[in-house]
């Protein structure tokens, strides 16, 4: 089966602005959405996915990767763009010849990498640091862009925070300081890490299975040692929580225990929690507090994102593995809502289909993959576009 269109949605929703909040911290937020403006996009064909454009929601800015439809109908290089969810102003931060792929964005810093447009695959890519006005040149890799996904959703990860980068090449995990590079560790099969505050973290191949490691004050830790995959770590104050075979794990000073159990999905951090979804429930984990639920009987969860009290995640149906369908649901602690009907990748595709990409800050909700408008379709129709929404503060 060939490769096909794909349909792309980054839905701006806007979360709560705490500051406009009344002072009850369990007052609902309202989703009020409109639509903005429509970029259309096209798939080149097999493969023009691999070096997905990428999507991260920084506060009110919505950032993504997009290649434009030229005149001729045709795909042009991969370009980044960013969206503003308050003035409802877009710009274009690329316009070159080359492929840009986005990795992350935090507090107004862009991490990206560049190479020449329909190169070879696994040609390395030019790795840079947009801060303000100056770019910083992190050299050429070949880096792993795709981080730990499981069916439709790829794992929260987060590259850059507070100066600190970090990214994973085929055979070593590598980290900018602000001065220096680092090679942290040699090792093959790494995932992409998760920084925070100094401390990353990522999943790598001990030469039988994926353990968890941590790097922080200069010295590297093996975490996990045991018989499991153990996939997608994340970090929320000084502890780090992973998925472990089918539970959820946590490191607290040197114990580990399971937390959750019940074939759950990768966990995701944010805003001072964590979150991640089991069998017919999302949890919330802040820690000092106790561990908050939210019952979905039935469902099983994935791609959870959390910003605080925010949460956002997808609950798929299952179908043939060429025509998914789900819903994106956003909660804000008081209230679940419906967003929107989503496709979801192709599973059994010929074709590369990359995973479903959802961001959450503490403005915006950003995803891929929308259902075509016209009655009857299905994810993956004829047309491929952008669509862009965007919501008023809370009341």
């Amino acid at each position: 089966m060939g490769s096909r269109s794909l349909v792309v949605l980054l839905g701006l929703v806007a979360g709560c602005d705490h500051r406009a909040l009344p002072p009850d911290p369990g007052a609902p937020c309202e989703l009020l959405g409109h639509r903005l403006s429509e970029v259309r996009i096209l798939d080149g064909g097999e493969g023009i996915y691999r070096e997905f454009g990428g999507l991260v929601a920084d506060g009110a800015s919505i950032l993504y990767g997009a290649r434009r439809t030229t005149g001729s109908n045709s795909a042009a290089d991969l370009d980044l763009f960013r969206l503003d969810a308050r003035s409802g102003r877009s710009d274009q931060l690329t316009l070159d010849e080359l492929d840009t792929a986005l990795l992350d964005a935090r507090q107004g810093e862009v991490l990206y990498a560049e190479r020449s447009a329909g190169g070879a695959f696994m040609a390395p890519f030019r790795l840079r640091l947009r801060r303000g006005a100056e770019t910083v040149e992190l050299g050429e890799h070949a880096l792993q862009l795709l981080g730990y996904y499981e069916g439709y959703a790829e794992a929260d990860r987060r590259l850059l925070d507070g100066g600190t980068v970090a990214w994973a090449t085929e055979t070593a995990v590598h980290a900018f300081d602000g001065e220096r590079t680092l090679t942290l560790a040699s090792t093959k099969h790494a995932t992409m890490p998760f920084v925070s505050a100094g401390t990353i973290v990522f999943a790598a191949s001990d030469g039988k299975d994926s353990e968890i490691y941590r790097y922080r004050a200069g010295t590297l830790e093996q975490l996990s040692a045991n018989e499991l995959d153990d996939r997608a770590p994340v970090v929320v104050a000084d502890e780090v929580l992973w998925r472990c075979g089918l539970d959820i794990c946590r490191r607290r000073g040197t114990e580990t225990e399971v937390v959750a159990s019940g074939e759950c999905s990768a966990p995701a951090a944010g805003g001072g929690s964590a979150a991640w979804g089991c069998a017919g429930r999302i949890s919330r984990y802040t820690p000092g507090q106790p561990l908050e639920t939210i019952a979905r009987p039935g469902a099983k969860p994935t791609g959870v994102r959390v910003h605080g009290r925010l949460l956002a995640w997808i609950e798929a149906e299952i179908g043939d593995g060429y025509h998914e369908q789900g819903t994106l649901y956003f909660s804000d602690g008081a209230r679940t809502q419906e967003v929107a009907r989503v496709g979801l990748p192709c599973l059994y595709c010929d074709a590369y289909w990359p995973p479903l990409q959802l961001s959450l800050s503490d403005e915006a909700l950003a995803w891929t993959y929308a259902i075509p408008s016209a009655p009857g379709a299905t994810p993956g129709g004829t047309e491929a576009y952008v669509q862009i929404i965007a919501e008023s503060a809370c009341r």
